[in-house]
């Protein structure tokens, strides 16, 4: 009998040692929901150094919040709607793209007016910061713009696609762009050159989404297509490819850490759909899981989000990362804190032990005498069917008594045991 325990001891550290340890998990916790703007909101964009958070909107208005009390502290204007928003990277100016083609910049650290960049025929879509303070717009006329904010000269024109260029992300050492377009293109460019590097192809409608992970290595592209494709940002070589159930994916955001995407835009929906192309408004029947948390490394799916009543046009994770933000076309603002979460609970346990260890089930059991510790640590890493299965269908099922405690049974196909008598808890 000792033997036999002391058995099953060494096969339970053995097993636990061979298993794969759980991947980590993220989870975003609701902190509030507030009504930002008169109209849509268009764009969210956290400052530097995390403290506060920025708004726009279609109505024209620009509002700076401070967290984590979510208090407006600063109310900024344009003559015209809003597309887009950014901070530059040392936090004095923020920049926004209108409708009217302009780019606007206001300065943060005193109360200047605010300047406009000229030069776009059409609607200004999507602006971008680089590292050292260069500044990136795209928009309805087909054209990329590389500014100088500080005199507000073009530094650089870029063309090279046929259709609306709805956003663009500078590489972290701000040596290379990224475009998406309605082309259904997404095309990378050497800023020092104005040269196009490549064009990468897949998606089959629309681009509307990029962004650069914080290393450098991956890029991130979304569309009217549903899909979430991950990029090499060294040679252009397609990663992987992330779906869910969004219609239209309008807005794709990387961690600081780089370890996960966040992903907003449309839920499908056929009736919803047809509805807001027939009256401009989504049905409010439900809220809809319009933002999405991904794990970069496999592509897992970590928590859906449902707040927000329409079309989320706009995330971002705060530079700290502990939030995670949205605006959507219902005016509201939505924040959530980023967490951690506890992985290895024996209810969700990972299933490295079986893939080990198929051929004994016994294996992970553990002895009474053994300490409450190497108990729990077991708990984390045996398969879920060694501490809830199902009971064995009749007392001829082929079950067994295993060291005169705990009956087992016998044939692994079934994978169920006995419950034991009352009073006396599996080991």
């Amino acid at each position: 009998m000792l033997l036999l325990r002391a058995a099953w001891v060494a096969a339970l550290f053995v097993s636990v040692a061979s298993a794969a340890a759980p991947p980590a998990a993220l989870r975003a916790d609701l902190d509030h929901t507030f009504l930002a703007h008169a109209a849509m909101t268009r764009a969210v964009a956290f400052s530097p150094d995390s403290r506060f958070l920025a708004t726009a909107s279609v109505d024209g208005a620009v509002k700076i919040w401070r967290l984590p009390d979510g208090k407006l502290v600063r109310s900024l204007s344009h003559d015209s709607g809003l597309t887009s928003l950014a901070f530059a990277p040392d936090g004095s100016l923020l920049a926004g793209g209108g409708y009217d083609g302009t780019v606007v910049l206001w300065p943060l650290a005193e109360k200047s007016p605010a300047r406009t960049l000229k030069g776009h025929t059409g609607t200004v879509w999507t602006v971008a910061f680089a590292k050292d303070g260069r500044l990136a717009s795209g928009g309805e006329d087909k054209t990329i713009r590389i500014w100088n904010p500080s005199d507000g000269a073009t530094l650089r024109k870029l063309q090279g696609h046929s259709l609306n260029v709805w956003s663009v992300s500078f590489s972290p050492d701000g040596a290379a762009l990224a475009s998406g377009s309605f082309d259904h293109a997404v095309k990378v460019w050497r800023i020092e050159t104005g040269a196009l590097v490549r064009t990468l192809r897949g998606h089959t409608q629309a681009v509307v989404a990029v962004a650069f992970s914080p290393d450098g290595d991956t890029l991130a592209s979304g569309g009217d297509d549903s899909a979430i494709r991950l990029w090499s940002a060294r040679d252009g070589r397609l990663i992987r490819v992330l779906t869910g159930r969004s219609e239209h994916v309008y807005s794709v955001a990387f961690s600081p850490d780089g370890r996960w995407l966040a992903s907003g835009g449309r839920e499908k929906g056929a009736l919803g759909t047809l509805w807001k192309q027939i009256t401009g408004n989504r049905l409010r029947g439900r809220r809809r899981g319009t933002v999405r948390l991904w794990r970069v490394a496999d592509g897992a799916l970590q928590q859906v989000l449902a707040e927000s009543w329409d079309d989320v046009a706009s995330v971002a994770f705060s530079p700290d990362g502990k939030w995670l933000a949205c605006g959507s076309e219902d005016r509201n603002v939505t924040l959530w804190r980023l967490r951690r979460a506890p992985v290895g609970r024996p209810r969700n346990v990972v299933r490295a032990a079986r893939a080990a260890r198929p051929s004994s089930y016994a294996a992970a059991l553990i002895p009474r005498q053994a300490s409450r510790a190497a108990r729990r640590a077991a708990s984390l890493h045996a398969p879920p069917y060694l501490f809830r299965p199902p009971a064995c269908p009749s007392e001829d099922a082929g079950c067994a008594e295993t060291a005169g405690r705990i009956p087992i049974c016998a044939a692994r196909t079934s994978g169920c045991r006995r419950t034991p008598p009352r009073g006396r808890p599996p080991a």
